[in-house]
């Protein structure tokens, strides 16, 4: 089971990177406000204090560092629109729709704009790009990191990844909701927990 702590947002929540984003802007201008503050005061103390306040202000600096990594790596990524969410939520009680999802496997990043479960597959939206062959490319290695969550835990949906969303929601409503009756929701509360657990 998974603790929030106030209205703190979690992957696969809907407004997760608009969240993620603002926290690690307050938390990199924290740091950083700190850092300057403790190297201004360590000018101002004596000498033999000047120093360890000047290793302490180089120490707050790597902190930082990684917390302005961190947002200039969701910076770019923008959420599904929430209309569009919203029909994807509505579209069955028999798929369980996640919002945004990042993920880090190795040196790669993915980012996922949703991801539906449902007993049939896992079917993903990404963002897409203008050239062909980099959208081909995006979707094989998306596919390969995703399977490689799912099918050593011995599930068998496959997944499935699309680029665009209106292609994604025919899918959904032409192919894959008539064939989703009586779905156990606790497997794919099961499925769902791996993704958003080994996606860290």
């Amino acid at each position: 089971m998974v603790i929030r702590v106030n209205n703190e947002l979690l992957r696969g929540d809907y407004g997760y990177v608009s969240y993620i984003k603002k926290h690690n802007a307050k938390v990199s201008v924290v740091l950083l406000i700190g850092c300057i503050s403790i190297f201004v005061i360590g000018l101002m103390v004596p000498e033999h204090l000047r120093i360890f306040m000047n290793i302490f202000s180089v120490l707050l600096i790597l902190p930082a560092a990684q917390f302005i990594a961190k947002f200039l790596g969701f910076y770019r990524y923008q959420p599904l629109e929430i209309d569009k969410f919203n029909n994807l939520k509505q579209l069955s009680e028999d798929f369980l729709v996640l919002g945004e999802l990042p993920i880090i496997r190795g040196k790669q990043n993915y980012f996922l704009r949703t991801m539906i479960i449902a007993k049939t597959g896992v079917y993903v939206l990404v963002d897409g790009f203008d050239d062909v062959k980099k959208n081909r490319r995006l979707i094989l290695k998306t596919t390969e990191a995703l399977t490689s969550i799912i099918k050593p835990k011995g599930f068998k949906q496959n997944v499935i990844v699309f680029n665009e969303y209106e292609k994604l929601y025919m899918e959904l409503e032409t192919n894959i909701k008539p064939k989703c009756f009586n779905t156990d929701d606790q497997e794919l509360g099961v499925i769902a927990r791996e993704f958003i657990l080994k996606t860290q």
